[in-house]
């Protein structure tokens, strides 16, 4: 099996980790690795499963491109410089399968790039193409700044991808079911980001000193719902049930301002997924936004955070902010025994975060069942051992479909 990815395995960023800790999980001894990078990085290269590499410029991929002191508009970036180059580009990646004896293609369809790549390897071979979407192709194309004309070139691209895969995986199940639902014939599967070990889940609290940590970790999708927990807990000048709240963030690109004092750290980037899952079993409870707003639809819906297996890792009760239609409520609640969903808030009032907070804060037989819940999730729906199953599954089915 080769990759063909933006994201080669390591832990660099979410695809990066995605990749690392799902493909160690595959039924395969050992992997190949095209990895589209904008610098011929040979650090970003590679976990003990990665046998062969070849790195591939990543360029010209947004809209709008410098060109001789003016710019390319989006028309022009897409017929001089980003379809050619990704041609070029997909032909040493052909020649690489090809010395490399590889039937079989996993493409990572996560830019324009790595979409007109794919596409036109599987119009101009017979490799076996398997496809892994982690967000919706409207807003991977939007992403980039893409409209009208160039806009339609790359979905029908995308849509050609998945037309000739032998398989799609997905990481959210409303993705799985969309893909599926536009292409039947093809076997779909989701597969979320496995947890290796879960920190042991023990009582906090008393460790903080009577102060209860709320830890955030990763960029921020859901800046508004970020806000809204700062501003409610503004209202309680952070004090919930008598004790104070204190908003610990790890990573690079927060933006943070306030008219008052805020009970807010931020603690900066931590390198590796190992330091952040540390850090975070240090927090007493981990908080996790999607947007509500209606222009963020295709991100709440169809794209699954990983960083909820990252808070699930470190043994901490999650409180997931968002509506009622994105991936992680839908995900939970699929799983309706569990104690989990008594900390999905899916309303934007204020009294909402509270009434959740309160007895998390207070009650300690309330987080004790968190807890418990978490170490159940983590044996169980995020757990290596059901990551490798449902990937053999996945692969076992696709080739006696095939």
């Amino acid at each position: 099996m080769t990759l063909l990815t933006a994201s080669p395995p390591g832990d660099d960023g979410v695809g990066q980790v995605y990749n690392r800790d799902v493909l160690c999980q595959a039924p395969f001894d050992w992997l190949d690795c095209c990895a589209v990078l904008p610098s011929l990085d040979v650090r970003a290269t590679q976990p003990a499963i990665v046998r062969n590499s070849l790195l591939v410029t990543r360029k010209s991929e947004f809209a709008f491109y410098p060109h001789r002191g003016c710019g390319l508009p989006s028309l022009g970036v897409y017929l001089i410089r980003l379809y050619p180059w990704a041609v070029q580009q997909a032909r040493s990646v052909l020649k690489f399968c090809h010395d490399h004896h590889s039937t079989e293609l996993l493409a990572v369809l996560e830019s324009p790039q790595t979409i007109l790549m794919a596409d036109w390897i599987g119009r101009n071979s017979n490799l076996n193409i398997h496809s892994l979407v982690w967000d919706h192709p409207e807003h991977i194309v939007a992403s980039f700044g893409h409209s009208g004309w160039t806009r339609r070139r790359l979905l029908a691209a995308f849509q050609r991808c998945l037309k000739r895969s032998a398989s799609i995986i997905t990481v959210a199940d409303s993705l799985r079911t969309c893909l599926q639902r536009e292409n039947p014939d093809v076997n779909c599967t989701s597969i979320r980001s496995p947890v290796s070990t879960c920190l042991p889940v023990v009582q906090t609290q008393q460790c903080n000193g009577g102060i209860f940590v709320i830890g955030m970790a990763g960029s921020i999708t859901a800046p508004e719902e970020f806000e809204r927990l700062q501003s409610t807990l503004d209202a309680c000048n952070w004090r919930v049930g008598g004790r104070e709240i204190v908003l610990r963030l790890f990573g690079l690109r927060f933006v943070l301002s306030a008219k008052a004092k805020r009970n807010v750290q931020y603690c900066g980037f931590l390198p590796t997924t190992s330091d952040v899952i540390e850090a975070l079993s240090k927090c007493d409870a981990c908080f996790l936004p999607q947007p509500f707003d209606h222009s963020r639809r295709l991100v709440a819906e169809y794209s699954f955070p990983t960083k909820l297996s990252t808070y699930f890792a470190a043994g901490r009760p999650v409180i997931v902010h968002a509506p009622a239609t994105a991936s992680v409520p839908v995900f939970l609640r699929s799983k309706s025994h569990s104690p989990i969903n008594d900390l999905l808030v899916t309303e934007t009032e204020p009294q909402s975060l509270l009434s959740v907070l309160d007895p998390l804060v207070t009650d300690r037989k309330f987080y004790q069942s968190q807890l418990d819940a978490v170490l159940e999730f983590c044996n169980n729906e995020f757990s290596e051992s059901n990551c490798r199953e449902r990937l053999l599954a996945h692969f076992q089915t696709t080739r006696l479909a095939g």
